[in-house]
């Protein structure tokens, strides 16, 4: 019911807007008819038309309407025209007819769409109720026992189905009454509709006449406000002449201050011009101020070396001077016991002598006297003074064969000494023949001097270190009550250079030249000296294995050019920081750029993406000089308890060495890799907190996986975890038995970082024990390919650096130099 009163709603309201459409289109036509006025003929009409306010279009045409029919029509003819308008009004006009036949249609509409509703409630009721006794049958015939209770059951449906239709009913009832409801409030808006008529029509007139009179109080209102506009306009001509003279004299200002602005602008142009200069001067010397600060901390660092290195130096001699020493007075003691003896001999010898020939008298004498029965026994004396001296004839005789025997000996074991050391050479050259085909990797130790940061012991006239070392027997203890001994195959003293370091290691950079994968590691303890080993500082004698590498390289390319040979060198420089690989030769700096580790088509792994730098054969120095300030400025450094300057990554130099010779088809590739590694101390001595521990926590991680690589390789596992840090993966070529390998443990002498050298010398133990297996040799032969040929694979000679398509940027030393 409430959907049916909804939509008699809907429809009344429908045809109410209808009506209301119909009543305004009905009213427009109404007005239509009424005639243009024209405003010629009212007073005041110059007024009116200079308005500077004129009014809205429909009050324009109901005034000229009002102004200009007033004048014009009569009292009678304007009676006569209202009763033609009311009588018009009071007949039936076609838009009641049209209102009355829409709403007959709309009732009609209606009350036979209730109709049919009703009708098909009904139906559908009778056919509920038809259905309802079928089942009532069905059940009466299938189940006697439940006929009482079905019957009661039916009944009650049939009375609840009977309330249904009384309800619906009365429904209908009311649906009807809703239905006159509608019929007569549609009535009552057709009467309200007729009343709206007969008001409009007589409010009409009432209207017309008080537009006409507020129309004509308007006018006079804008005749006024005109007035007051020419009086306005005239007060503003006279400020417009003052305004003029006023900006002719600010012209005249303006000019004379433009003449001032250019000026100002000269003087602008000059002060700027030596404001340039003096920047330029201030940024000159800037540079050459920051130059000579970098050049104080090399000498700085190279003195702080060179006077560690004297130190070091100053204290083997001392010892050394010390032994000799004590050789030397050990020595003039015994020469000073052989001189005294011989003095003492060679007193009896002359005192023997006068008493002999003393007694040789007396005899004489006494032969003479007694006569000739004594001459017997006067002999006797002479004859054992004779085998006197023949005794000390014969022991002067055999100390001075002793003596010279003793010469002889002290010949021989120096001669001894030296085949010992010979022996020592050949059983080295040996062990290391052995090593390189059992694949071992090969372990030098070297232990840097006490430094003026090692605190009181490094401020000691005559420090006593921690360690001691043997580099005669390749041993090294620990200078403690209970020592620890082990043996490597080169120890390093604390006064042996830089120089003695790259001697041993130099055998190692020409296995590179001949095409073998090598790989040098520093590995130690925060403060060890392993930057120092492998870059060192300076020029000169402190430089370290990087540039004392190159240059042998470069030398060794310079030799074999002359035998046909061509080659180039190509660099690339990381870091692995927090396990993650950044470019130390770019300049943007850029940390979101990701360095993943890849595999060729050969096996071989190889960092994607990194900075390649071609090696200028005429400007080797400046370019790797500049090459590691470059890598040093980008390295991740920070200030530790251990260290003021402490790696927090590890930096890897790869030096990719490429060379081909066309007389003997056969080219060579190889690979020299220097690993700086980060220092490995415990958090519990470098209290590490925030980001330092975080990147303490990384390095021991990586470190803890390169020694599970190490362990797994003495082991001879079939798995070597590689993959569980981009330190062992990256270095995966040099551990898995293809190249050699070279680790210089770094070990701190003093007492306070003990454990952690032992914990060293322990790991260095360890990877000594390691077998990769016999090292394989990057060297094949090549087609015969001419100039052209090469210049097209990327070859040139050992003049030039060819691009590769692999290359992300390639610098040369004035752009290296820049960039610093």
């Amino acid at each position: 019911m409430n959907e049916c009163v909804d939509d008699s709603a809907a429809e009344i309201e429908r045809l109410t807007q209808l009506l209301n459409a119909e009543t305004a289109k009905h009213s427009d036509h109404s007005k239509g008819p009424l005639p243009e006025l024209d405003l010629e003929d009212l007073q005041g009409e110059g007024a009116l038309s200079r308005s500077p306010h004129p009014a809205s279009d429909s009050e324009t045409a109901s005034t000229t309407s009002s102004q200009n029919i007033f004048p014009r029509i009569s009292s009678e003819e304007a009676d006569r025209q209202r009763q033609e308008i009311v009588q018009a009004m009071q007949e039936d006009s076609p838009l009641s007819a049209y209102v009355r036949n829409i709403l007959k249609k709309a009732t009609d509409k209606i009350e036979e769409k209730w109709k049919t509703r009703f009708a098909e409630q009904l139906v559908e009721h009778e056919q509920a109720l038809a259905q309802e006794r079928e089942r009532s049958s069905a059940s009466v015939l299938s189940s006697s026992r439940l006929v009482t209770e079905t019957l009661h059951g039916k009944d009650d449906e049939l009375k609840a189905i009977q309330e249904l239709n009384i309800n619906l009913n009365m429904q209908k009832r009311q649906l009807e009454l809703d239905l006159d409801a509608v019929r007569s409030e549609l009535d009552f808006l057709k009467q309200q509709m007729d009343d709206a008529d007969d008001e409009r029509s007589s409010s009409s007139a009432h209207s017309f006449w008080e537009k006409t009179t507020d129309l004509a109080k308007k006018n006079r209102g804008l005749a006024e406000d005109l007035s007051q506009a020419n009086k306005t306009i005239s007060q503003l001509n006279e400020m417009i002449k003052v305004m003029k003279s006023k900006a002719s004299n600010l012209k005249t200002e303006n000019g004379e201050r433009v003449r001032e602005s250019k000026s100002m602008v000269a003087d602008k142009n000059l002060l700027q011009d030596k404001l340039a200069a003096m920047e330029a001067k201030f940024e000159d010397e800037k540079n050459r101020r920051e130059q000579f600060q970098v050049n104080v901390e090399q000498l700085t660092v190279e003195n702080t070396a060179l006077y560690a290195q004297m130190v070091a130096l100053q204290t083997t001699h001392e010892a050394k001077m010390e032994e000799l020493q004590a050789h030397y007075e050990k020595r003039n003691i015994a020469l000073a016991g052989d001189m005294k003896l011989l003095q003492d001999q060679n007193r009896l010898m002359r005192n023997a002598g006068p008493s002999n020939q003393r007694e040789s008298v007396s005899c004489n004498s006494k032969s003479a006297n007694d006569g000739g029965d004594r001459g017997g026994t006067s002999l006797v004396k002479p004859v054992e003074d004779k085998e006197a001296t023949k005794r000390i004839q014969e022991l002067t005789d055999d100390l001075l064969s002793a003596r010279q025997e003793l010469t002889e000996q002290a010949d021989y074991i120096v001669e001894l000494e030296e085949q010992i050391a010979e022996g020592e050479m050949m059983r080295r050259k040996l062990h290391n023949t052995i090593q390189e085909l059992r694949g071992n990797i090969r372990v030098h130790v070297r232990l840097r001097p006490f430094l003026r940061s090692d605190g009181a012991e490094g401020l000691a006239e005559n420090p006593q270190s921690a360690i001691r070392c043997d580099t005669f027997a390749s041993t090294i203890t620990t200078n403690v009550e209970n020592p620890h001994t082990f043996a490597f195959d080169k120890i390093y003293g604390q006064s042996d250079s830089q120089d003695v370091v790259f001697q041993d290691v130099s055998d190692f950079i020409q296995s590179a030249m001949d095409g073998y994968n090598v790989c040098i590691f520093a590995y130690g303890q925060t403060g060890s000296g392993k930057t120092h080993t492998m870059q060192g500082s300076g020029k000169a004698q402190m430089r370290g294995i990087i540039p004392r590498a190159i240059d042998l390289i470069i030398n060794c390319c310079s030799e074999l050019t002359s035998m046909g040979w061509n080659y180039f060198l190509t660099v690339t420089f990381y870091e692995i920081y927090n396990e993650t690989i950044r470019d130390l030769l770019t300049v943007d700096n850029d940390e979101t750029r990701k360095h993943n580790i890849r595999t060729d088509n050969r096996g071989r792994n190889y960092v994607e993406g990194l900075t390649e730098v071609d090696i200028d054969f005429n400007q080797v120095e400046e370019q790797v000089e500049e090459i590691v300030n470059l890598a040093a400025c980008n390295r991740s450094v920070d200030r530790t308890d251990m260290n003021a300057h402490s790696s927090r990554s590890h930096s890897i130099f790869a030096l990719k060495i490429q060379g081909y010779n066309e007389a003997q088809n056969t080219e060579v590739e190889g690979t020299l890799s220097l690993v700086d590694l980060a220092g490995s101390e415990r958090l519990s001595r470098s209290h590490a907190t925030g980001s330092r521990l975080k990147e303490a926590q990384a390095i021991n991680k990586s470190l803890s996986a390169l020694a599970d690589v190490f362990q797994a390789l003495a082991k001879k596992s079939p798995h070597v975890p590689y993959r569980n840090s981009k330190l062992t993966y990256a270095l995966q070529p040099a551990l898995s038995g293809d190249g050699k390998t070279l680790m210089m443990a770094n070990l701190s002498p003093t007492y306070a970082s003990l454990d952690e050298s032992l914990c060293s010398m322990r790991f260095a133990d360890k990877v000594s024990q390691c077998e990769l297996g016999a090292p394989v040799r990057q060297i094949k032969s090549r087609a015969s390919l001419g100039p052209n040929d090469l210049r097209a694979l990327g070859i040139g000679s050992a003049k030039s650096s060819p691009p590769r398509e692999s290359r992300r940027n390639t610098f040369t030393p004035g752009a290296l130099r820049k960039l610093l």
